[in-house]
């Protein structure tokens, strides 16, 4: 099945981020509030009575509207697709994320409690001054209730933030996932493929999350996603962007393309990086992987030679910079990921000659 360009992306992109200040709330609920009015040809009791159960019912409306806003588009990670539920659980502490949620769920009831009690006061109301104390009852009430809402609001907010920066990846997109460790070309790769636009620098550690692009072919969506740079080392001592890496690889991958630098200028050794690819053949052994030897026009025929003594099967050589088999690399991978060659012919002219120049030697 062919994923085509119906996108959905991330589930966190349509939240209500909460305000950085309950002040942000309670400004507007009372600008709200002031407008309310009853044109009446002169004022009684019954009027005014009428003025501050619409200015009650407004503040009441527009406090728990913003409240509910941000709890009921806070996605509920738990029932999130796999990837970005691990995801999350990387990136915040979901059950923190949850509990103040639920705090803010209830706040709402408070209110609309709160609300109710002051609108009886304000129809039981014998006099203007008995309608003034039912307003600032309310108001001094609902103001208790968020000013105990003020640090919840602030650490929303902050989780918010953090899973805004989450790429608009879709779980359910054929998808190509970059991998290998620190600077043996993985974001020049992505950025010469795809639409991604990866910031590419000559030191490790330059990637810090996931970044996604797309190869468009006609209607053909295919992700291709850029990970962290990892290191051989156990899980337990991973860090957050590694896991990253590991969460696409898991969950995402239709194929891996993992980069090895026979030039040793990424500043690792052919046999330390070869251990990184035995790892993660070893745990992802079910995905297809195509291994790329970069950087192969700085690397001599030596180096060159000793990496692929060190792989076992097909290595494909490729530069990035000088564009050497690297559409290659990129119409294979389509190929493994099952897509039609109508697409695959549908790439550049260059490509079909790297294609061609390919079919011949072998």
């Amino acid at each position: 099945m062919i994923a085509m360009a119906a996108l959905s992306g991330s589930p966190f992109r349509g939240m209500v981020i909460a305000p950085a200040d309950v002040s942000e709330i309670v400004e507007p609920a009372l600008r709200r509030s002031r407008r309310a009015t009853v044109r009446l040809s002169r004022v009684t009791l019954k009027s005014m009575r009428l003025v501050h159960r619409r200015r009650i019912e407004l503040m009441a409306d527009y406090i728990v509207r913003r409240l509910s806003a941000i709890y009921r588009t806070t996605p509920y990670i738990p029932e999130l697709h796999p990837f970005y539920r691990e995801l999350a659980s990387l990136l915040v502490d979901v059950d923190d994320l949850r509990r103040r949620l639920a705090k803010l769920k209830a706040a709402t009831k408070v209110i609309r409690k709160i609300e109710r009690d002051c609108l009886v006061m304000v129809r039981a109301a014998e006099r203007r001054g008995d309608l003034m104390r039912a307003r600032r009852a309310f108001l001094g009430r609902v103001l208790s209730v968020l000013e105990d809402l003020k640090e919840d609001l602030r650490a929303i907010r902050e989780y918010q933030l953090r899973l805004l920066k989450v790429p608009d990846i879709d779980p359910e997109l054929h998808t190509i996932v970059v991998a290998g460790p620190p600077n043996v070309g993985k974001s020049s790769f992505v950025r010469r493929v795809s639409t991604a636009e990866p910031e590419v620098r000559e030191y490790p550690f330059t990637t810090k999350s996931l970044i996604l692009g797309h190869v468009i072919i006609d209607d053909l969506y295919v992700q291709v996603i850029d990970t962290p740079g990892l290191l051989d080392r156990p899980l337990s001592e991973r860090n957050e962007a590694e896991l990253q890496a590991i969460l696409a690889l898991k969950h995402l991958a239709g194929v891996i393309v993992f980069l090895v630098d026979p030039s040793q200028t990424c500043g690792y050794d052919v046999q330390y990086q070869v251990r990184v690819y035995r790892e993660v053949r070893e745990h992802f052994s079910q995905t297809p992987i195509l291994v790329c030897l970069n950087k192969v026009d700085v690397a001599s025929r030596e180096q060159v030679g000793a990496a692929k003594s060190l792989m076992e099967g097909d290595v494909i050589e490729m530069s990035v910079a000088t564009g050497l088999n690297v559409d290659l690399v990129l119409a294979r991978a389509l190929r493994l990921l099952g897509v039609p060659d109508y697409y695959v012919a549908k790439l550049s002219a260059s490509e079909q000659r790297s294609l061609s120049r390919r079919s011949s030697s072998s």
